[in-house]
């Protein structure tokens, strides 16, 4: 398994990582996102996060691969891949910061008036017995539509999807939604939302 360093603990997932694949993944660009992740959801397959002591200290987010010995502790032997260019963990930290702030933003104090602020006045508006949507034109000729819940009386963002110009289904599936772990991570949601309607995070 291929594990990054960080905090004296080791964060691990199949498969094994060859060094050709280390440029050609652009894993050193990922490295404090995958770190992040786990430590929120623990969700690393075939894998997870060992505490471990080295003889000398590694660099924050160094990439290892490692493999268990079955004895003692910490039952793990490991080769250095690579060390973390520090000013690339930097500008990923501000980032994941940014992705965060924004994620928040979007789940707390997005309504439907910071909408039409941000994006201008819908093409069209629907209604039904649990939501308020209203819809937008997107980056790539396809409709936003921006689902509030009145499930509580009060319009609470729910979802935020591409749907085809006719409305009939999901095009590019959710692009976030606050009830539903879609398996995606803030970076996730963010970027998709940079991609195809950016004016919701001004």
């Amino acid at each position: 398994m291929s594990c990054i360093y960080h905090g004296n603990n080791l964060y691990c997932a199949s498969p094994l990582l060859k060094i050709e694949d280390i440029d050609r993944l652009q894993i050193m660009s990922k490295v404090v996102s995958v770190v992040s992740n786990e430590e929120k959801e623990g969700d690393m397959k075939e894998g997870g996060s060992f505490s471990t002591k080295f003889a000398s200290k590694p660099k924050e987010y160094s990439l290892w691969n490692c493999s268990s010995t079955g004895v003692a502790e910490p039952a793990i032997k490991c080769t250095l891949l690579r060390e973390a260019d520090q000013k690339l963990v930097e500008q990923q930290e501000r980032e994941i910061k940014l992705n965060e702030t924004q994620e928040a933003k979007l789940q707390y104090r997005t309504t439907e008036q910071s909408v039409i602020a941000g994006c201008g006045a819908p093409i069209k508006q629907k209604d039904d017995v649990i939501s308020h949507s209203i819809y937008f034109p997107s980056s790539h000729n396809e409709l936003v539509r921006v689902r509030f819940s009145t499930l509580s009386g009060s319009r609470q963002l729910d979802e935020i999807a591409l749907v085809d110009t006719s409305n009939a289904y999901v095009l590019a599936g959710f692009m976030w939604s606050n009830y539903v772990n879609i398996g995606k991570t803030d970076e996730d949601h963010v970027a998709s939302i940079r991609q195809y309607f950016p004016c919701i995070l001004k």
